[in-house]
């Protein structure tokens, strides 16, 4: 009846030695909806949980909003409105530690400005001559940047700091673009020569450092596009290989890692915090979007209750996450991730695609010799199915003592592996159960299981 691929967790096991300091993550999730609103984003957040966006009404406007209150109490908090004197369109994208915010507006006219509100007052960011402006990145000490076209058709990066503007032009490119900046005044961004050229169009990225462009080729890249930068320089960004796959990278002292959700088609970094912590996006088989935290070598899927999709906008220094996410009735929530540290395994199950994976945060327990349990049950026909390897699912009735481990052996880091396929099961309800305990006695010892549990239907 169920069908498995549980053989990708014993082949993806990585024994390793118990480190007593390791923490494992969880995460719980406030839904931040702007009242009235009919859809809300959240793009941006501070170290002290502050949270900003855009959100739509129900006359059509889009406006900006900031959020605070949501802090690890679950408070509702308080939503307030940001729009600029005669906007016609407002998104806040980014707010510093001390509560600057930037964003974006629309005039009267059309033309796109970028703003920063603090204190109660807009300050436009008007560079002389500019047909647009438009800032993309907010440092911790409210330093920002972005992009700005001139009357030729050219592309500049901008960097405003103090009530100045310092123009970007990456030597002899056509088009410079300023996405991020840390406290220290680095900023990360990309360029692209004139098509003419010899070059081609082809996009690079770059860290500036006081005049000096350096410029960004991860191995095996064929263009670079960073993202952002966090405040001990790491940079992190999104490359395409040879072979057209979209792959993100974390540049850190002329080192590059490659990040690579597993079992995903696309993976796209979108922030990283002052810990190195990177969130972003993957694309499953199927082609849906799903946001990831990447931390110490481990991919952690965000799966929102009750969300079709997830796209993430910013991670704080707490770990925190906002972005939003989109329901089956195709409207988009934004969301407020806050983590769960234990030294305890944090097992996890989701949907990606059309199977049902799973995923374990073994923390401080790695390596150690533990039953796995598979469990499912069908109201339907009122019976439990348990999985041993490698017998696969087995109808055990109502007789819960017939329950045996799926596997026995050590726990390990195990990310996006398949549990089992919604295609070949009937349609229905299920409940389904994945947990481990850490007494290798193949006997369900509940004092000392750990697990979780997801709700499936199938139509």
């Amino acid at each position: 009846m169920l069908k498995s691929a549980f053989s990708q967790i014993i082949f993806s096991l990585l024994v390793a030695s118990i480190a007593s300091e390791a923490l494992a993550v969880s995460y719980s999730f406030i839904t931040l909806d702007v009242p009235g609103s009919t859809n809300t984003e959240a793009k941006g957040i501070n170290d002290t949980s502050q949270v900003v966006g855009s959100y739509l009404d129900t006359s059509g406007i889009t406006h900006g909003f900031i959020y605070s209150g949501g802090n690890y109490l679950h408070s509702e908090g308080n939503y307030n409105t940001l729009d600029p004197s005669g906007a016609t369109y407002t998104s806040a994208q980014g707010i510093s530690v001390s509560g600057q915010i930037m964003g974006t507006y629309r005039d009267s006219l059309g033309t796109t400005q970028s703003f920063i509100y603090s204190g109660g007052f807009y300050n436009t960011l008007a560079i002389p001559g500019a047909i647009y402006t438009y800032a993309n990145g907010i440092s911790p000490n409210g330093q920002v940047v972005g992009t700005w076209l001139d009357t030729l058709g050219k592309t500049h990066g901008f960097v405003f700091s103090g009530g100045y503007y310092t123009i970007l032009d990456a030597p002899e490119a056509n088009y410079t673009s300023a996405l991020g900046i840390s406290s220290s005044s680095l900023v990360v961004g990309n360029y692209s020569y004139d098509p003419t050229s010899s070059n081609g169009n082809t996009e690079f990225g770059f860290v500036y450092n006081s005049g000096q462009y350096t410029t960004l080729t991860p191995p095996s890249g064929k263009s670079s596009h960073p993202i952002g930068i966090n405040d001990t320089g790491q940079v992190v960004g999104n490359y395409w290989d040879a072979s057209n796959i979209l792959l993100s990278f974390v540049y850190n002292e002329a080192n590059y890692t490659a990040l690579n959700m597993p079992g995903s088609t696309y993976t796209s970094a979108q922030a990283i915090n002052a810990n190195g912590q990177v969130v972003g996006w993957y694309s499953d088989a199927c082609g849906t979007m799903r946001s990831f935290v990447y931390s110490g070598g481990i991919y952690t899927t965000l799966a929102v209750p009750g969300a079709t999709q997830t796209s993430p906008g910013g991670i704080n220094a707490n770990g925190q996450v906002v972005g939003y996410y989109i329901d089956s009735n195709h409207k988009r929530h934004g969301f407020l991730a806050l983590p769960n540290y234990s030294s305890a395994p944090v097992p996890s199950i989701f949907q990606n695609c059309n199977q049902i994976a799973i995923s374990l945060d073994p923390g401080s327990y790695q390596g150690v010799n533990s039953d796995w349990w598979f469990i499912a049950y069908s109201p339907l026909s009122g019976h439990w199915y348990s999985y041993t390897y490698p017998y696969q699912w087995k109808d055990i009735g109502t007789d819960l003592s017939k329950i045996t481990p799926a596997f026995q052996g050590p726990l390990a880091t195990s990310t996006n592996l398949s549990l089992f396929y919604t295609t070949v099961i009937p349609s229905g309800t299920y409940f389904m159960y994945f947990g481990v305990d850490t007494n290798m006695n193949g006997v369900l010892d509940m004092n000392q299981i750990y697990y979780t549990e997801y709700t499936l239907y199938v139509p």
